[in-house]
């Protein structure tokens, strides 16, 4: 970025006039801002056609007090906005704008060699190039700041148990640092892919208006490209291939979808009667303007339905690949668009991600409750491992596996109250919906002995296993399973071994090397 006089005063005028040209102000941030506003942009121009010019004076094609004379002019010079407005109106060409507002303060005999032997996207590429580099290290600070949350949370809850589910049904238990562990690592390889894209932008072209090299000669080319920390790319028509603004876009878009996946899963765990998870709510917040009582996840919503956006800025950008020939304006259009409120939609992103990390309200106790209300079954795939070795002698894997699924549902079918409950199938008035919910929610505060759950842990030792209506499984030979698994209870080892699985501590043992690998080490 050029200099000017009043530096600060003129960042903050850019950055006020660019306000709603793209994304609404509500989600827009003043660094991406600036570095997509218009001021920005023409500063970017200016310093690639200087850095050209030096280029030109250090090969001995110009003199050194005509380069250092339009340099200390311009650079001294701050570029006027409103007047490239209005040239544009006429000339309906804003990189001509340009230039004729810059020349217009040169003396004539030194006009023509700003921006000699150049096209406009030779002044352009380069600028897009260290525009994109600067505005994606804005998204990837963002999302280190992100990353370092979670490991916060990582470490916070290592012993925190939780349910774990697959396939929207109770799984396995593992810690909340852990449910983190799968948040993190995925993330911070979409970080390194957006990161993998921005080196990409380090290439452009400098090579003419069809980019055969009619532009500034080798040297020059080299020598310029080389004050703007850049490389040239072979292969360029009159501008570069669009492959690698796809990249970027496509690791943008990655990224979103990756922090959609991480506000699905907390929504998920935000759900009434018991969250688990809830983000954090101000305490003057509203949650809804008819139910007082309401805590809404609204920030995970706005990030979940920003994805989309993200992924539709994203694919516009790709489509632009397709560029005819040496060129047409079609990929232009969509750029100037695109680019801003992709990097702006991501940027938002992660801070409410940040937001509501590090302000994360987890409830231990829904969680217990939600271990509990599982019975057991948690544990079910190293209870059926541990029934397959101690009766291997007289049942084979098959009959095993079957042992332990009529077990879990004879554990979830309802008993007493409940059971009469489902077994009326839906009530046939409004008198019987009453009833049944008053006497439902009686048994759920006060449940009589008929109603006490079986667990897994008690329901195979003592044999306690029953016929279902969902399986078919003969009564004689339930009975047969139920003996041979009676015979367990009088071994103190298997039994020691048995009531192990069933402890959150038996699961974090299964974690212990996963966040040695994240953390580089184990936290105690």
């Amino acid at each position: 970025m050029e200099n000017s006089s009043n530096k600060f005063a003129v960042y903050q005028t850019a950055i006020t006039n660019e306000k709603g040209k793209s994304m609404i102000p509500r989600y827009t941030k003043p660094k991406l801002t600036l570095v997509f506003s218009t001021f920005y942009k023409y500063n970017r121009w200016q310093q690639v056609e200087l850095a050209v010019l030096e280029a030109r004076a250090d090969v001995g094609e110009i003199s050194r007090d005509d380069c250092e004379t339009i340099c200390r002019i311009l650079r001294d010079t701050p570029i006027d906005e409103l007047w490239i407005d209005g040239e544009e109106k006429n000339s309906r060409h804003d990189y001509n704008a340009f230039l004729a507002e810059r020349r217009r303060h040169l003396p004539k005999h030194l006009q023509r060699l700003f921006h000699g032997d150049m096209t406009s996207y030779d002044g352009e590429e380069p600028a897009t190039s260290l525009i994109m580099k600067e505005a994606l290290g804005i998204v990837i600070s963002q999302a280190e700041d992100l990353e370092a949350a979670v490991v916060r949370q990582i470490r916070k809850h290592r012993f925190t148990p939780r349910l774990e589910r697959t396939h929207n049904r109770g799984a396995e238990i593992q810690s909340v640092g852990r449910f983190f562990i799968t948040l993190l690592t995925p993330l911070a390889q979409a970080r390194k892919e957006v990161v993998f894209a921005r080196n990409a932008f380090d290439q452009t072209k400098l090579t003419g208006a069809v980019g055969s090299g009619s532009g500034p000669r080798p040297a020059v080319r080299a020598k310029a490209l080389m004050k703007l920390g850049l490389t040239e790319f072979d292969g360029a028509t009159q501008i570069m291939p669009r492959t690698i603004h796809s990249k970027a876009a496509s690791a943008l878009a990655d990224l979103a979808s990756w922090l959609e996946k991480m506000a699905l899963d907390l929504w998920l765990g935000s759900r009434d009667p018991f969250p688990v998870y809830e983000e954090p709510f101000g305490k003057g917040q509203k949650g809804s303007s008819a139910m007082p009582w309401k805590k809404n996840p609204i920030t995970l919503e706005k990030v979940r339905g920003l994805a989309r956006w993200a992924r539709a800025c994203a694919e516009a950008i790709r489509a632009n690949i397709v560029s005819p020939e040496g060129r047409d304006i079609s990929q232009s259009s969509v750029e100037r668009i695109a680019w801003p409120d992709l990097c702006h939609t991501l940027y938002h992103m992660l801070g409410e991600m940040i937001r509501v990390v590090n302000g994360l309200n987890v409830y231990a106790d829904n969680l217990a409750r939600e271990i509990a209300n599982m019975r057991g079954l948690y544990a079910g795939s190293v209870a059926k491992e541990l029934l397959a070795e101690w009766l291997k002698d007289r049942f084979d894997a098959e009959e095993v596996y079957r042992m332990v699924q009529l077990a879990g549902m004879n554990i979830t079918e309802p008993k007493g109250v409940a059971a009469k409950y489902r077994a009326c199938n839906a009530p046939k008035s409004p008198d019987e919906a009453d009833k049944w919910t008053e006497t439902m929610c009686l048994t759920v505060w006060n449940p009589p002995p008929e109603d006490k759950p079986d667990t897994l842990e008690l329901i195979i030792p003592t044999g306690g296993l029953r016929p279902s209506p969902i399986l078919d499984i003969a009564p004689e030979t339930i009975s047969e399973w139920n003996k041979a698994l009676r015979t367990l209870v009088t071994d103190n080892e298997k039994m020691q071994r048995w009531s192990e699985i069933f402890k959150p501590s038996h699961w974090f043992r299964h974690e212990e090397d996963q966040y040695q690998r994240v953390l580089g080490e184990y936290p105690a």
